[in-house]
């Protein structure tokens, strides 16, 4: 991803190829919200896709500041709170909202006691906000049940015009039975594709690598996975270092801001190492939780039907308190961030014992009948939602960084390898595509 930082000056800033695109949008665009009569789903559903590199958000940045001629009630959305982090720069450079898709559509996670699963409803106590034109990015992340909300809204005319903008080549819906129905022909739509990597990226190393990728993906013909190592360190160049050895990876991390940068893998359990490491690193010899260090949700905090902190969320922390619960014995953090909201979430020395509590109770409520079972999973979901699951934001799971991006980027290539046996190659070459593409300026890899 590489995020353009000045403000477009209209359709004479874009290439030949964004602009046929922009004019044919506009004009039907136009033509539908001046429309008294029914419009075919064809010029209310529009769909943008295109690789890293060709200038999706350049073109979307135009397209807003043109369609603002026609219009002011405009949305911009994306799937998750890293995307929006990204997006709302630009709404505000637009003077525009801008907000995760399921808070537009009023999503909430509701906890289903009979089967301990949890469950993505809409609450409608109040309508959702009318608008002429939707955009939502990083399309290849809505699934199926995302896209009937949105076409529910569609249908009933509070959303006249909805448009997509993604790469189809990033990571689809985390559900292995689970669709996105934009890209697979399933849904009356005008679809754009943009081709041409655009002339402030064409000499960029990355993107020449990830295009290479790119181009298995596009293909559906992928050569062993670890064949991608020779085509890595032949890229190797002032943008892209290969390391050889873990300490040396470790070196080179330290050489930047870690706030400039990110370590990204696949595995849970490979964040949490990274993350440890990182922050002594950073931080020292420091208690588990200190002030100004920023942390991430790894699942929304909700407080009743009230959503406190989003998924995906990165809050700054202003001050803490260690604390015990007598009750389930354990120590755990009261966290205060620096906008004023509060969370308690479990001291890391303890998260084994914790999560082993939870688990202990999961299994008797899988066996249980009847109003035991209830019960049970009533009391799991009451000690889970208790502390919220939060982790430090050194190091994270490619499929949760997809949408941001970071002028370093750190990636442990073995580790995608060993999964080698456990992921399609597909699954494969669209992580190694996301986690290259979210470096704005160089990409490290260690590969053994």
């Amino acid at each position: 991803m590489i995020p353009n930082k000045t403000t477009p000056a209209g359709l004479s800033s874009l290439n030949d190829s964004q602009r046929v695109i922009a004019e044919d949008l506009l004009s039907k665009v136009e033509r539908t919200l001046k429309s008294n009569n029914e419009v075919e789903m064809e010029n209310r559903v529009f769909s943008i896709r295109g690789s890293a590199g060709c200038g999706k958000s350049f073109l979307t940045a135009v397209l807003i500041g043109e369609l603002k001629n026609i219009t002011n009630k405009m949305m911009l959305t994306c799937p998750t709170h890293r995307a929006l982090a990204v997006a709302v720069k630009m709404a505000e450079e637009h003077k525009i909202e801008a907000k995760t898709i399921h808070s537009y559509l009023k999503c909430k996670v509701v906890e289903n006691y009979s089967t301990g699963t949890l469950e993505l409803v809409q609450s409608l106590d109040k309508p959702i906000e009318p608008v002429d034109i939707l955009f939502i990015d990083e399309s290849s992340l809505v699934n199926s049940a995302l896209f009937e909300m949105v076409q529910t809204q569609l249908f009933n005319n509070t959303i006249k015009v909805v448009v997509f903008v993604g790469d189809n080549n990033q990571l689809l819906p985390i559900s292995k039975d689970d669709v996105n129905p934009i890209y697979t022909e399933a849904i009356p739509l005008t679809e754009y594709t943009l081709t041409e990597i655009v002339r402030q990226a064409k000499d960029n190393k990355i993107i020449q690598l990830v295009t290479k990728i790119r181009e298995y993906i596009t293909s559906q013909e992928y050569p062993a996975f670890n064949t991608m190592e020779t085509l890595i360190k032949e890229s190797v160049c002032g943008d892209i270092e290969v390391c050889a050895k873990i300490d040396d990876f470790y070196k080179k991390y330290q050489e930047v801001d870690y706030k400039d940068s990110i370590i990204a893998c696949h595995k849970n359990a490979s964040v949490a190492s990274y993350n440890k490491q990182a922050r002594k690193f950073n931080l020292g010899k420091v208690p588990s939780i200190v002030p100004l260090e920023a942390l991430v949700f790894n699942e929304s905090h909700l407080e009743g039907d009230e959503q406190i902190h989003a998924n995906n969320e990165i809050i700054i922390v202003k001050s803490c308190e260690q604390c015990y619960d007598e009750i389930n014995d354990i120590d755990y953090w009261k966290v205060v961030t620096t906008k004023d909201t509060m969370f308690r979430c479990v001291d890391q020395a303890c998260l084994v014992e914790f999560n082993e509590k939870l688990s202990d109770i999961a299994k008797d409520a899988e066996k249980a009948v009847g109003t035991t079972k209830t019960a049970l999973w009533q009391r799991y979901f009451e000690l889970k939602s208790s502390f919220q699951p939060v982790s430090y934001t050194y190091a994270g799971t490619i499929t949760r960084l997809q949408g941001g991006s970071y002028p370093y980027v750190f990636i442990d290539f073995n580790e995608l390898v060993s999964m080698a046996n456990f992921l399609s190659r597909d699954d494969l070459y669209r992580l190694l595509y996301v986690g290259l593409s979210r470096a704005s300026k160089k990409v490290i890899v260690f590969i053994k």
